[in-house]
Protein backbone atom coordinates (compact mmCIF):
# COMPACT_ATOMS: atom_id res chain seq x y z
CA UNK A 1 0.00 0.00 0.00
CA UNK A 2 1.31 3.51 -0.52
CA UNK A 3 0.86 5.71 2.16
CA UNK A 4 1.83 8.99 -0.11
CA UNK A 5 -0.63 11.02 -1.91
CA UNK A 6 1.15 13.74 -4.58
CA UNK A 7 -0.56 17.07 -5.69
CA UNK A 8 -0.16 17.29 -9.28
CA UNK A 9 -0.35 20.31 -11.06
CA UNK A 10 -2.68 21.60 -13.69
CA UNK A 11 -3.45 24.11 -16.50
CA UNK A 12 -7.59 23.35 -16.33
CA UNK A 13 -9.66 22.78 -13.97
CA UNK A 14 -9.44 20.35 -11.50
CA UNK A 15 -11.08 18.39 -8.55
CA UNK A 16 -9.65 14.91 -7.72
CA UNK A 17 -10.82 13.39 -4.63
CA UNK A 18 -7.57 11.86 -2.98
CA UNK A 19 -9.19 10.55 0.02
CA UNK A 20 -12.82 8.98 0.09
CA UNK A 21 -13.01 7.26 3.77
CA UNK A 22 -16.75 7.28 5.47
CA UNK A 23 -16.66 10.60 7.23
CA UNK A 24 -13.71 12.07 6.30
CA UNK A 25 -12.34 13.39 2.56
CA UNK A 26 -9.83 14.74 1.04
CA UNK A 27 -9.84 17.04 -2.50
CA UNK A 28 -7.36 18.73 -4.07
CA UNK A 29 -8.99 21.65 -6.79
CA UNK A 30 -7.19 24.08 -9.20
CA UNK A 31 -9.46 26.80 -10.54
CA UNK A 32 -8.27 29.30 -13.14
CA UNK A 33 -9.52 32.65 -13.91
CA UNK A 34 -13.40 33.09 -13.55
CA UNK A 35 -13.74 29.45 -12.94
CA UNK A 36 -15.17 27.66 -9.64
CA UNK A 37 -17.64 25.23 -7.81
CA UNK A 38 -21.87 25.64 -8.94
CA UNK A 39 -23.30 27.87 -5.88
CA UNK A 40 -24.60 25.01 -3.33
CA UNK A 41 -24.72 24.52 0.45
CA UNK A 42 -22.45 22.35 2.27
CA UNK A 43 -22.92 18.79 2.55
CA UNK A 44 -20.25 18.70 5.10
CA UNK A 45 -17.86 21.04 7.70
CA UNK A 46 -15.50 22.25 5.04
CA UNK A 47 -11.82 23.22 6.04
CA UNK A 48 -10.44 24.87 2.71
CA UNK A 49 -7.03 25.93 2.32
CA UNK A 50 -5.95 27.89 -0.25
CA UNK A 51 -2.76 26.94 -1.21
CA UNK A 52 -1.98 29.60 -3.98
CA UNK A 53 -3.62 32.33 -5.72
CA UNK A 54 -6.79 34.16 -3.81
CA UNK A 55 -10.42 32.37 -3.00
CA UNK A 56 -13.52 34.92 -4.17
CA UNK A 57 -16.06 32.70 -1.41
CA UNK A 58 -19.48 34.38 -0.50
CA UNK A 59 -21.17 32.45 2.49
CA UNK A 60 -24.74 33.12 2.64
CA UNK A 61 -25.37 36.04 2.48
CA UNK A 62 -22.13 37.56 3.75
CA UNK A 63 -20.24 39.84 1.69
CA UNK A 64 -17.51 38.10 -0.69
CA UNK A 65 -14.72 37.14 0.93
CA UNK A 66 -11.33 37.00 -0.39
CA UNK A 67 -8.99 34.34 1.07
CA UNK A 68 -4.90 34.44 0.17
CA UNK A 69 -2.80 31.97 0.14
CA UNK A 70 -1.79 30.23 3.46
CA UNK A 71 -5.18 30.81 4.68
CA UNK A 72 -7.59 28.48 5.56
CA UNK A 73 -11.77 28.71 5.88
CA UNK A 74 -14.25 26.91 7.95
CA UNK A 75 -17.01 26.81 6.63
CA UNK A 76 -20.02 24.92 8.81
CA UNK A 77 -22.67 22.21 7.23
CA UNK A 78 -25.28 23.52 5.38
CA UNK A 79 -23.75 26.99 4.65
CA UNK A 80 -24.67 27.98 1.23
CA UNK A 81 -21.04 28.41 -0.23
CA UNK A 82 -19.91 31.00 -4.26
CA UNK A 83 -16.71 29.49 -4.39
CA UNK A 84 -14.93 30.98 -7.14
CA UNK A 85 -11.62 32.30 -8.47
CA UNK A 86 -11.60 35.89 -9.78
CA UNK A 87 -8.49 36.78 -10.32
CA UNK A 88 -5.89 36.19 -12.53
CA UNK A 89 -3.10 33.95 -10.90
CA UNK A 90 -4.48 29.92 -10.78
CA UNK A 91 -5.98 29.09 -7.36
CA UNK A 92 -5.10 25.94 -5.88
CA UNK A 93 -7.33 24.57 -2.73
CA UNK A 94 -6.67 21.13 -0.73
CA UNK A 95 -10.22 20.74 1.19
CA UNK A 96 -11.07 18.80 3.89
CA UNK A 97 -14.77 17.31 4.34
CA UNK A 98 -15.87 16.30 8.10
CA UNK A 99 -18.87 15.00 7.92
CA UNK A 100 -20.92 14.79 10.54
CA UNK A 101 -21.82 11.92 12.95
CA UNK A 102 -25.09 9.76 11.42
Amino acid sequence: MNNVIPLTSSTTKKVERLVEDPQFHLVHMIFNTDEGLPIHPAHANLYMTVLSGSLSIQLNDEPLLIVKAKSVVKIPFGTVMNVRNLHPEQLELLVIKDFPAA
